[in-house]
């Protein structure tokens, strides 16, 4: 209850703070930053999450239309008792965890204000090695959802996002079909044509459709950072992202950086890692590329 309360009382103010000075300081003169980098670069917050598929990912708060493929992996391991012995580790008995996947993805502009998007993981592989050995190769995790602009000044944007992540990794469940649901704010402020604030507040949630006892978790998923935009083809984004609550007091708070290049007209490409600071998690880190085509 005293974690609950700390964050109820620093989180929350914190991000609303910020959208709402950028919101009402931003001057009228400048653009949207959903007009000036209409080219391949990709925006928004770095977009990986610890969980599932993309449930909990950050979105960003422009609409646009892209399709695309990457990869992502992740590696889960407990280096406090035998630091980066992988030998000591495993024959501990701790568990080793590593997962990749492959990844497509796409979003379509509907209006100026109207998004819907997708991804799905055709390629998903997960290997746990401890006092024994496991690996499932198969499917991996579908989502869909929707944004939409709901209120946009000068060089600030706010926007409502919401998605679903589906129990398609048929052949890794056993008696338990999760769904994944997450819903909330994102917004992006531009005051200078180098520098992008970005940032998003959503409720997480998770149930897993099965014969026992009913056991949802919910969070709340806080995310803030900027991009700099380098040169205009060439950025470089730093956030702060943090859950509480999921399936601890704090599930992690975590720093997420990635590298974004634009090609060639609509083509981009990215490559992203966030790594936690503290929480439950056990994450070492996650990483993701991607290689979009924006039309």
């Amino acid at each position: 209850m005293i974690m609950t309360k700390y964050l109820s009382n620093l989180v929350v103010p914190s991000f609303f703070c910020a959208f709402s000075v950028v919101g009402l300081g931003a001057p009228e003169a400048l653009s949207s930053p959903c007009t000036t980098h209409e080219g391949g670069l990709r925006q928004g917050p770095v977009a990986v999450s610890f969980l599932e598929g993309d449930l909990g990912t950050p979105r960003r708060a422009c609409p646009r239309s892209e399709a695309g493929f990457g990869a992502q992996g992740g590696v889960v391991f407990e280096p406090e008792t035998y630091g980066l012995d992988v030998t000591a580790h495993i024959g501990s008995g701790s568990p080793l965890q590593a997962s990749a996947a492959a990844r497509v993805f796409g979003s379509l502009k509907l209006t100026d204000r109207l998004e819907l998007y997708g991804s799905f993981q055709p390629i998903n592989t997960k290997l746990i090695r401890s006092s024994f050995q496991s690996l499932y190769i198969g499917l991996g995790n579908t989502s869909v959802g929707a944004s939409l602009v709901v209120y946009e000044s000068g060089p600030f944007v706010l926007g409502v996002t919401g998605q679903a992540t589906l129990p398609t990794a048929i052949g890794f469940y056993r008696n338990a079909w999760p769904v994944g649901l997450d819903s909330g704010l994102t917004f992006a402020f531009e005051p200078f044509p180098f520098f992008q604030l970005h940032g998003q507040l959503s409720g997480v949630g998770s149930v897993a459709i099965t014969q026992a006892a009913f056991d949802p978790r919910a969070g709340m998923l806080q995310v803030i950072g900027g991009e700099f935009y380098i040169l205009d083809w060439v950025s470089f984004v730093l956030d702060y992202n943090s859950l509480a609550l999921m399936n601890a007091p704090l599930a992690w708070v975590a720093v997420a950086a990635g590298v974004r290049g634009r090609l060639y007209a609509g083509l981009g490409v990215e490559a992203t890692v966030v790594v936690p600071i503290i929480g439950n998690d056990r994450h070492l880190a996650k990483a993701r590329m991607s290689l979009s085509y924006r039309f």
